[in-house]
């Protein structure tokens, strides 16, 4: 069992950790002269990228639960585009640093 003293000492090295990556961000900003997205970047990676991916695994999760009501009315295809593969393109096929709003999985297509 930990001291409180242990506690306390784990609680600030955490919050060090965390005051330390949110200082980081903004000294990889963005800057609209240069068109630099640092940050745009760096939040995709530590934030945006990671619930992507989870999305996805719950996302298909759901998916496989709602075979037998999808199966029958052949929306299967429908609800694994709706669940899986939405998130599936958001996490994998997106640009880094690109927002979702600002971009569709068309521009990436082969032509």
């Amino acid at each position: 069992m930990k001291t409180p003293l242990a506690k306390r000492w784990i609680a600030a090295g955490l919050a060090l950790a965390l005051a330390g990556t949110s200082a980081a961000l903004p000294a990889a900003g963005y800057d609209p002269e240069t068109g630099d997205p640092g940050a745009a970047m760096a939040a995709d990676v530590l934030f945006a990228r990671p619930i992507g991916l989870v999305g996805t695994v719950l996302g298909a999760a759901l998916w496989v639960v709602s075979l037998p009501f999808t199966l029958p009315s052949r929306s299967a295809d429908e609800a694994g585009e709706a669940l899986v593969g939405q998130q599936l393109r958001y996490t994998f096929e997106r640009p880094l640093g690109v927002e979702p709003r600002d971009w569709s999985p068309s521009e990436n297509a082969p032509h």
